[in-house]
């Protein structure tokens, strides 16, 4: 295997002498012309055209990798992370040569005692709850890959008042050139609701909750020019209602008291515009 290897490797830099036609499409939109002369589960080595310096980048920052043949080699694929909904797709590094190539954004701590999930509760039970929060902090940050740096986390002293705790820490990290986003949740649940998109809407109920909220505190306001937008939010709430009725943990709304302040509204507004005006 190592001997195949090194053929290739050698192919490569032969190649490199006469081409350098490949491209590393990179995930923050960047493209490096080059000549690639090796590449790993990790990193990718190449040569800029007319140079003999070997470059070196990393598998997480690229998206794909174009040969002068014309195959293409894809990269680490990246994730969408939106909100703490998202949170079970961070994923949890194992080893530091996993996060190379990762833009650091913030570092977590979090610990966890046996009160929090019962008595009885072990230290692997705690860890687990640990690292769920761990990556629900970074879910909220956007991040896509989590590493655990320091774990400080004690066993319990059986007949003391000493409780199992986890304590560990993290660093967060995002692809490169991947921004943070500010999410506007109530139009993306619209085009989920539009779209019948039962997959988002299951994973992101809270998103259902609050606009449905937001929309009964817009028709409290009793404002004849927001009349067509809560009946357009109206519709929205039955069609979601619809599609999520066959799912047992989706809430279910009180649209009659959302009709009837709105009919109040309208009753006001047509009143309102009846009476002659003073001369």
């Amino acid at each position: 295997m190592k001997k195949y290897i090194t053929l290739i490797t050698c192919f490569l830099c032969i190649f490199c002498i006469t081409s350098a036609q490949d491209r590393l499409i990179k995930h923050s939109g960047d493209t490096t012309i080059c000549c690639v002369v090796e590449i790993n589960e990790n990193i990718v080595k190449y040569k800029y055209p007319g140079e003999e310096v070997l470059n070196t980048a990393y598998m997480n920052a690229i998206s794909s990798i174009i040969l002068s043949s014309g195959r293409v080699i894809q990269g680490n694929p990246t994730i969408e992370i939106i909100d703490e909904t998202d949170w079970a797709k961070v994923i949890l590094a194992s080893s530091a040569d996993e996060v190379k190539g990762l833009e650091l954004v913030t570092e977590i701590s979090e610990k966890v005692v046996s009160a929090a999930l019962g008595s009885y509760a072990n230290l692997h039970d705690l860890k687990e709850k640990a690292i769920e929060n761990i990556k629900k902090q970074a879910a909220r940050n956007q991040c896509h890959v989590v590493y655990i740096t320091a774990d400080n986390s004690k066993n319990g002293i059986t007949g003391t008042r000493s409780w199992p705790t986890a304590n560990l820490t993290a660093n967060a990290y995002r692809y490169p050139g991947q921004k943070f986003k500010f999410i506007n949740k109530e139009q993306l649940f619209e085009d989920a609701v539009t779209a019948q998109d039962t997959a988002f809407l299951c994973t992101h109920l809270d998103y259902a909750i609050s606009y449905y909220n937001s929309t009964v505190q817009l028709v409290k306001l009793k404002d004849s020019r927001l009349i067509e937008n809560v009946k357009k939010r109206n519709t929205i709430l039955y069609k979601f209602m619809e599609i999520t009725q066959s799912i047992s943990n989706a809430p279910e709304f009180d649209m009659e008291y959302i009709m009837r302040l709105l009919a109040k509204t309208e009753k006001q507004h047509n009143d309102t515009r009846g009476k002659p005006k003073r001369k």
